[in-house]
């Protein structure tokens, strides 16, 4: 049975034989919610309000369950067919007013021929075409017009950091959209600014929700203590203080970049432990009162980056920098990528470490934090 033939229906149930040879039935009316079977016995006295009598026999009782979940059937059909047109309708409503079909038969033939060298055959204007597709799923979807890209790049954004897209991914469809909007604009006689880069803040969303959708994603080298020291002196003094805070507490990099922002952490007394919190503005499908993780500071280079904090001596360095100065394949979550086994090396369990890195769950800070490839000599105590 599918769902739409087994979500509600009458159901007449044998009892017993009567000693005169008729048979003795019950009404039940069967529902089913997110896969559960529940039931109820419908009462002798409403049978009538659904065209049942006592007087029926079984089989006159089963005929007309099956007529009543027969136009039940057909009912939640018709509902159906009503939402897919309805939905359908939307779609093309959309097309008509983010994509037209002139317009966008006219830009795919003048511009990106153009932009391809006019090349149809070749592999560059087929991976254009097929980002451009992309595109188009974008502009369906956002359902803004070109005049409001500049004005509201936080819905587009977000929905690429929504779709796990990769920050060079979004690079291309930023080029494209403003392709458009421009030619669109141009065509209309308006007025087009161009979407902007994304912010900091929106490009670290972007960063961190392709990291966590993606096993592999910016998969970085860890970045260690040793290596950072050795690295010191040919870091900007900001870059370094940057990176040794991502050491030593571990954090996303949009965590330590909202840092500078005194409303995003707080320092608290647990005991005699000095505790770091730190807000995640990550999880957003959560209360803002629940978004928080601890971080006990335990060792004197923890104290050290709290006092960097403190001075907001630190900003992001480039990609393009850490490999050059720091070491080939370490990407702004080295730190990050280094911290459990830095933790475990100091004697602290997995659930702890874990928390500290605001996982959900330890399997994540297992399988994408440990680093598989280092030696593990510590004993149990």
């Amino acid at each position: 049975m599918s769902d739409l033939e087994d979500a509600v229906a009458y159901r007449v149930q044998k009892m017993y034989t009567r000693k005169n040879g008729t048979t003795a039935w019950r009404l039940v009316w069967e529902s089913y919610e997110t896969g559960v079977r529940s039931q109820r016995h419908v009462p002798e006295k409403e049978w009538s309000s659904v065209g049942f009598i006592a007087e029926m026999t079984l089989e006159e009782a089963k005929s007309r369950a099956k007529q009543l979940n027969s136009r039940n059937r057909l009912k939640k059909e018709e509902e159906r067919r009503n939402k897919i047109q309805a939905r359908l309708k939307r779609e093309d409503l959309t097309e008509s007013a983010y994509l037209p079909a002139f317009y966008v038969d006219s830009f795919e033939e003048s511009i990106l021929k153009r932009f391809c060298d006019s090349d149809a055959e070749s592999k560059k204007f087929k991976k254009f075409i097929s980002n451009w597709r992309a595109v188009k799923r974008v502009i369906r979807r956002i359902s803004l017009d070109p005049s409001e890209y500049s004005e509201q790049p936080e819905i587009i954004y977000n929905y690429c950091a929504s779709k796990g897209f990769s920050p060079e991914y979004v690079k291309k469809i930023r080029r494209i959209l403003n392709l458009w909007g421009f030619y669109v604009s141009k065509r209309a006689g308006t007025a087009f600014l161009p979407l902007p880069a994304p912010s900091k803040h929106l490009l670290g969303k972007i960063e961190d929700a392709f990291f966590e959708a993606n096993a592999k994603g910016l998969a970085s080298e860890p970045l260690t203590v040793e290596l950072l020291q050795g690295a010191k002196d040919e870091l900007r003094k900001d870059h370094y203080n940057w990176l040794f805070i991502s050491v030593w507490f571990g954090l996303r990099p949009l965590e330590i970049d909202e840092l500078q922002d005194k409303d995003t952490w707080t320092i608290r007394k647990e005991g005699n432990i000095q505790v770091f919190t730190v807000y995640q503005s990550k999880l957003t499908s959560i209360s803002r009162d629940k978004r928080w993780k601890l971080i006990p500071i335990l060792f004197p280079e923890e104290e050290e980056a709290m006092r960097i904090i403190k001075s907001g001596e630190f900003s992001r360095p480039l990609v393009k920098t850490l490999e050059t100065k720091v070491g080939e394949g370490i990407t702004c979550y080295g730190g990050r990528k280094n911290f459990t086994d830095l933790m475990l090396d100091k004697g602290y369990s997995l659930e702890s470490i874990s928390a500290w890195m605001g996982h959900s769950s330890i399997e994540t800070t297992w399988q994408k934090y440990k680093n598989r490839l280092a030696v593990s000599i510590k004993k149990i105590s």
